[in-house]
Protein backbone atom coordinates (compact mmCIF):
# COMPACT_ATOMS: atom_id res chain seq x y z
CA UNK A 1 0.00 0.00 0.00
CA UNK A 2 1.46 3.55 -1.22
CA UNK A 3 2.46 5.78 1.89
CA UNK A 4 0.06 8.53 2.36
CA UNK A 5 0.39 12.18 2.02
CA UNK A 6 -0.82 12.46 5.38
CA UNK A 7 1.82 10.39 7.20
CA UNK A 8 4.79 12.01 4.79
CA UNK A 9 3.55 15.20 6.30
CA UNK A 10 3.12 14.24 9.99
CA UNK A 11 6.04 12.77 10.28
CA UNK A 12 9.33 14.39 7.70
CA UNK A 13 9.98 17.17 10.00
CA UNK A 14 10.41 14.90 13.33
CA UNK A 15 12.43 12.64 10.59
CA UNK A 16 14.79 15.52 9.75
CA UNK A 17 15.08 16.97 12.68
CA UNK A 18 16.74 13.65 14.31
CA UNK A 19 18.74 13.12 10.90
CA UNK A 20 20.05 16.62 11.31
CA UNK A 21 21.70 16.15 14.85
CA UNK A 22 22.77 12.52 14.34
CA UNK A 23 24.65 13.82 10.81
CA UNK A 24 25.27 17.35 11.73
CA UNK A 25 24.50 18.22 8.04
CA UNK A 26 21.31 19.75 6.72
CA UNK A 27 22.03 18.06 3.46
CA UNK A 28 22.72 14.64 4.54
CA UNK A 29 19.56 14.79 6.95
CA UNK A 30 17.11 15.17 3.95
CA UNK A 31 18.82 13.13 1.77
CA UNK A 32 18.39 10.52 4.40
CA UNK A 33 15.03 11.35 4.56
CA UNK A 34 13.99 11.00 1.27
CA UNK A 35 15.42 7.80 1.35
CA UNK A 36 13.31 6.81 4.35
CA UNK A 37 10.60 7.14 2.69
CA UNK A 38 11.47 5.62 -0.51
CA UNK A 39 11.98 2.53 1.47
CA UNK A 40 8.51 2.93 2.98
CA UNK A 41 7.61 2.54 -0.93
CA UNK A 42 9.41 -0.22 -2.04
CA UNK A 43 9.73 -2.08 1.08
CA UNK A 44 6.60 -1.03 3.54
CA UNK A 45 6.51 -3.08 7.22
CA UNK A 46 4.74 -6.20 7.30
CA UNK A 47 1.67 -4.44 8.93
CA UNK A 48 0.90 -1.21 7.02
CA UNK A 49 -2.14 -0.42 9.58
CA UNK A 50 0.29 0.14 12.79
CA UNK A 51 1.66 3.27 13.64
CA UNK A 52 4.31 4.38 10.97
CA UNK A 53 6.14 6.37 12.88
CA UNK A 54 8.51 3.95 14.78
CA UNK A 55 9.38 2.22 11.43
CA UNK A 56 10.22 5.07 9.95
CA UNK A 57 12.50 6.60 12.50
CA UNK A 58 14.03 3.01 13.01
CA UNK A 59 14.78 3.13 9.66
CA UNK A 60 15.74 6.90 9.11
CA UNK A 61 18.08 6.36 12.36
CA UNK A 62 20.11 3.45 10.91
CA UNK A 63 20.55 5.22 7.75
CA UNK A 64 21.80 8.05 10.08
CA UNK A 65 23.97 6.05 11.77
CA UNK A 66 25.24 4.72 8.79
CA UNK A 67 26.05 8.45 6.91
CA UNK A 68 28.25 9.00 10.55
CA UNK A 69 30.12 5.87 9.98
CA UNK A 70 31.11 6.45 6.55
CA UNK A 71 32.39 10.02 7.23
CA UNK A 72 34.29 8.53 9.82
CA UNK A 73 35.67 5.77 7.73
CA UNK A 74 36.83 8.78 4.83
CA UNK A 75 38.45 10.69 7.53
CA UNK A 76 39.27 14.98 7.32
CA UNK A 77 42.70 16.71 6.74
CA UNK A 78 41.18 19.28 8.92
CA UNK A 79 38.87 19.41 12.14
CA UNK A 80 35.01 18.11 11.09
CA UNK A 81 32.50 21.32 11.74
CA UNK A 82 28.63 21.07 10.97
CA UNK A 83 26.44 22.49 8.52
CA UNK A 84 24.89 25.68 10.59
CA UNK A 85 20.75 25.84 9.44
CA UNK A 86 18.96 29.29 10.32
CA UNK A 87 17.12 29.32 13.69
CA UNK A 88 14.61 31.36 12.71
CA UNK A 89 13.08 28.31 10.37
CA UNK A 90 10.06 27.28 12.36
CA UNK A 91 10.64 23.42 11.60
CA UNK A 92 14.12 23.41 12.79
CA UNK A 93 13.10 21.73 15.46
CA UNK A 94 11.33 18.83 14.24
CA UNK A 95 9.54 18.25 16.77
CA UNK A 96 6.61 19.57 15.52
CA UNK A 97 3.27 17.36 16.22
CA UNK A 98 5.79 15.26 17.95
CA UNK A 99 4.23 13.64 21.68
CA UNK A 100 6.43 11.92 23.26
CA UNK A 101 5.74 9.15 26.39
CA UNK A 102 6.53 10.66 29.84
CA UNK A 103 6.69 7.81 31.85
CA UNK A 104 10.65 6.84 32.82
CA UNK A 105 12.21 9.58 31.39
CA UNK A 106 14.49 12.01 32.68
CA UNK A 107 14.25 16.27 32.70
CA UNK A 108 14.81 17.03 29.28
CA UNK A 109 18.39 17.77 29.14
CA UNK A 110 18.75 19.89 25.76
CA UNK A 111 16.49 21.98 24.78
CA UNK A 112 15.81 21.96 21.02
CA UNK A 113 17.65 25.41 20.02
CA UNK A 114 20.84 24.11 22.25
CA UNK A 115 20.29 20.73 20.44
CA UNK A 116 21.25 22.00 16.59
CA UNK A 117 24.21 24.58 17.98
CA UNK A 118 27.31 24.08 16.59
CA UNK A 119 28.86 23.25 20.01
CA UNK A 120 26.60 20.88 21.11
CA UNK A 121 26.88 18.94 17.50
CA UNK A 122 30.84 19.10 18.08
CA UNK A 123 30.31 17.43 21.49
CA UNK A 124 28.00 14.97 20.19
CA UNK A 125 31.23 13.84 17.83
CA UNK A 126 32.76 12.42 20.86
CA UNK A 127 30.20 9.47 20.80
CA UNK A 128 29.48 6.21 19.04
CA UNK A 129 26.87 6.84 16.29
CA UNK A 130 24.82 4.01 18.73
CA UNK A 131 25.52 6.32 21.52
CA UNK A 132 24.55 9.75 19.74
CA UNK A 133 21.33 8.09 18.39
CA UNK A 134 20.72 7.11 22.12
CA UNK A 135 21.12 10.00 23.68
CA UNK A 136 19.41 12.33 21.29
CA UNK A 137 15.89 9.89 21.53
CA UNK A 138 15.95 9.87 25.42
CA UNK A 139 17.76 13.82 26.48
CA UNK A 140 16.58 15.81 23.41
CA UNK A 141 13.06 13.92 21.79
CA UNK A 142 12.41 12.75 25.42
CA UNK A 143 11.40 9.11 24.27
CA UNK A 144 10.80 7.08 27.09
CA UNK A 145 13.51 3.90 27.77
CA UNK A 146 11.24 2.01 26.14
CA UNK A 147 10.69 3.52 23.05
CA UNK A 148 14.16 4.52 22.22
CA UNK A 149 15.11 0.40 22.77
CA UNK A 150 12.47 -0.32 20.21
CA UNK A 151 13.46 2.83 17.44
CA UNK A 152 16.63 1.13 17.93
CA UNK A 153 16.09 -2.38 18.07
CA UNK A 154 18.00 -3.14 20.97
CA UNK A 155 17.19 -4.01 24.96
CA UNK A 156 15.63 -1.64 27.39
CA UNK A 157 18.34 -2.62 29.49
CA UNK A 158 21.03 -2.02 26.83
CA UNK A 159 19.20 1.43 25.84
CA UNK A 160 20.20 2.62 29.72
CA UNK A 161 23.75 1.20 29.85
CA UNK A 162 24.56 3.28 26.46
CA UNK A 163 23.17 6.14 27.67
CA UNK A 164 24.81 6.11 30.95
CA UNK A 165 28.04 6.11 29.11
CA UNK A 166 27.17 8.81 26.82
CA UNK A 167 26.12 10.66 29.31
CA UNK A 168 29.38 10.38 31.05
CA UNK A 169 31.48 11.67 28.29
CA UNK A 170 29.22 14.71 27.61
CA UNK A 171 29.68 15.45 31.03
CA UNK A 172 32.68 17.93 30.19
CA UNK A 173 29.80 19.79 27.91
CA UNK A 174 27.60 19.82 30.32
CA UNK A 175 29.82 21.57 32.77
CA UNK A 176 30.92 24.17 30.25
CA UNK A 177 27.40 25.01 28.43
CA UNK A 178 25.64 27.73 29.13
CA UNK A 179 21.62 27.28 28.43
CA UNK A 180 20.18 29.93 25.95
CA UNK A 181 17.01 31.85 26.81
CA UNK A 182 14.61 33.16 24.98
CA UNK A 183 16.02 36.61 26.21
CA UNK A 184 19.40 36.34 25.31
CA UNK A 185 18.53 34.47 21.73
CA UNK A 186 16.56 38.21 21.44
CA UNK A 187 19.23 40.42 22.71
CA UNK A 188 21.78 38.21 20.64
CA UNK A 189 19.55 38.75 17.26
CA UNK A 190 19.29 42.33 17.67
CA UNK A 191 22.62 43.06 17.90
CA UNK A 192 23.01 41.25 14.94
CA UNK A 193 21.00 43.31 13.30
CA UNK A 194 22.66 46.17 14.19
CA UNK A 195 25.57 45.14 13.30
CA UNK A 196 24.20 44.31 9.74
CA UNK A 197 23.07 47.73 9.01
CA UNK A 198 25.91 49.47 10.16
CA UNK A 199 27.61 47.28 7.70
CA UNK A 200 25.04 48.13 5.37
CA UNK A 201 25.38 51.87 6.10
CA UNK A 202 29.39 51.54 6.08
CA UNK A 203 28.66 53.34 9.65
CA UNK A 204 30.63 51.12 12.02
CA UNK A 205 31.39 53.64 14.46
CA UNK A 206 27.81 54.01 15.57
CA UNK A 207 28.20 49.52 15.83
CA UNK A 208 30.26 50.67 19.23
CA UNK A 209 27.69 53.05 20.76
Amino acid sequence: MPISNEVYSENRHLLWGVCYRMTGNAAEAEDIVQETFVKALEKPPRDTQQAWRPWLLRVAINLSRNQVRRRRQRGYDGPWLPSPIPTGDRDVSGTEGFKAAKEDTPSTRYDMLESISIAFLLALEALTPSQRAVLLLRDVFDYSTKETAEALEITETGAKVILHRARRIMRDYDKDRTVTSADRCEVTQRALHRFLECLKTHNLSSCAE
